[in-house]
């Protein structure tokens, strides 16, 4: 893969068994298979002398104390050792520090007792510079990749791998970039990444592997109010946190200047405030034990001039009111009311083009959803709050005309219903006037007794 060899994964260790292998003995002192030779030389030059070695030969080399065990030395990043082991001793199949060798306790090999090595003598293997730098984002905001510009190269290929390098289908490629630097929102996990730089000839090299962790982040909504209803802010919970800070930046970008508002140590998934009218951005940042540790998503917002809209909730056989305030240049209002979600299919009653500040209005059982719209001359508008209500049955016993009032007109619903007549009908519910399940000549003697 590294000198650019097309077919690098028909490279495996069944393949080369036969030419590298000899069964009770081990591997051969040197051997060649597909015009790539390997060489076998006794070591004594310790730590020092394996990173030279690595620096020489970046695919990796075999180490070997006679007599124990054999691993593959792959790497050496950030002043430590890494391996790689297929003979059951380490955790098999991956990359793991020096630290965790001593998990082998059937090898006994080690860094420093190190007296034998295998490594590739030929063709010559290298990778452009270890060049390649990530900037680990969240899974709620981009993790930034760049690299130096080669010279001759074409073009740059960048190649991620998530948990386990080079297992199964990479998790995502950047094919043909132009330009050095790549920013991608990943989600949480363990990541590998390098920079396959291509030649004119579609030759390529590749640059160093970054090792690289992306956590959990925080993502920040927002349900946008205005000048006269709250704006709600809410996000996802993360692991640990122990609070959150909403930072809000008014008519500036964040961080230019200070903050219009901070709310501290927020302990839930949400905050409401009212803002007056501008533009705003907002983030959050999270605490883990009084530490910062994460900030959320930048959200960008404008808040408007609008009315606040209250309700006095009325039941079946009594209006229901709304009221809202007033706003500059608002030359009218248009009342909408949705029953059940809002915005979930038509809306049950619209009002449009009031002049007053209230609308009452009769409304039949069950749940609703409701807002004022304010219309201005040039024909735009602006939302107000959303309310949220319940309108109960009628319960007023004797009401059998669901007019909300006792009367002689519900004896008189309640007559014709009894004797029949064509037309006659009442509120069963409440007619039952004993409530014993049924209306008859008993509820009407009642009603009327209770009347008189």
């Amino acid at each position: 893969m590294m000198r650019g060899d097309s077919d690098w994964g028909t490279i495996t260790e069944n393949a080369v068994r036969s030419t590298a292998w000899l069964e009770g003995a081990g591997l051969f002192n040197s051997f060649e298979y597909k015009g790539i030779v390997i060489k076998n030389r006794r070591f004594n030059s310790g730590r020092a002398g394996l990173i030279s070695l690595l620096e020489e030969h970046p695919e990796g080399i075999v180490i070997y104390r006679s007599g124990i065990h054999a691993m593959v030395l792959t790497d050496y990043t950030d002043g430590i050792f890494y391996l790689a082991d297929t003979g059951g001793f380490g955790p098999a199949y991956t990359r793991f520090p020096e630290t965790q060798m001593a998990q082998n306790a059937n090898s006994g090999l080690t860094i420093d007792n190190v007296d034998q090595i295998w490594y590739v003598e030929s063709p010559d293997v290298s990778i452009v510079s270890n060049d390649l730098t990530v900037s680990a984002g969240y899974s709620t905001s981009n993790t930034e990749f760049s690299w130096n510009q080669v010279e001759n190269a074409d073009y740059y290929n960048l190649r991620i791998w998530k948990d386990k390098l080079w297992e199964g289908d990479d998790f995502k490629t950047e094919w043909d970039c132009k330009d050095t630097k790549c920013d991608l929102k990943l989600p949480s996990g363990t990541y590998f990444a390098y920079v396959d730089v291509v030649y004119p000839d579609d030759s390529y090299k590749m640059t160093n592997v970054v090792e690289f962790k992306v956590e959990d982040g925080t993502l920040l909504y927002f349900e946008q109010g205005n000048s006269s209803a709250e704006t709600v802010f809410s996000w996802n919970s993360v692991d640990g946190a122990s609070s959150y800070d909403l930072k809000i930046w008014k008519d500036h970008k964040v961080w230019d200047g200070e903050a219009y508002h901070i709310e501290w140590g927020i302990t839930g998934t949400e905050f409401s405030t009212v803002l007056p009218a501008g533009k705003y951005e907002a983030y959050l940042d999270t605490t883990k034990n009084e530490e910062y540790v994460k900030m959320s998503n930048i959200i960008s917002f404008e808040i408007k001039n609008g009315s606040k809209l209250s309700v006095e909730t009325g039941t079946e056989n009594q209006a229901t009111s709304f009221e809202w305030n007033s706003i500059p240049n608002a030359k009218s209002f248009n009342l909408k009311i949705w029953k059940d979600k809002l915005w979930d299919g038509d809306s049950y009653f619209e009002k449009s083009n009031l002049t007053e500040l209230s609308y009452d209005v009769l409304l039949p059982k069950g749940y609703y959803e409701a807002y004022v719209d304010s219309i201005f001359d040039d024909d735009t508008y602006n939302m107000s709050n959303v309310i949220k209500f319940t309108i109960e049955k009628n319960s007023l016993k004797g009401d059998c005309n669901n007019d909300g009032t006792i009367s002689a007109a519900d004896i008189v619903a309640l007559k014709k219903w009894l004797l029949n007549i064509e037309g006659a009908e009442i509120n069963i519910d409440t007619a039952d006037f004993n409530q014993n399940g049924s209306v008859d000549i008993l509820d009407f003697i009642m009603l009327k007794a209770h009347f008189l």
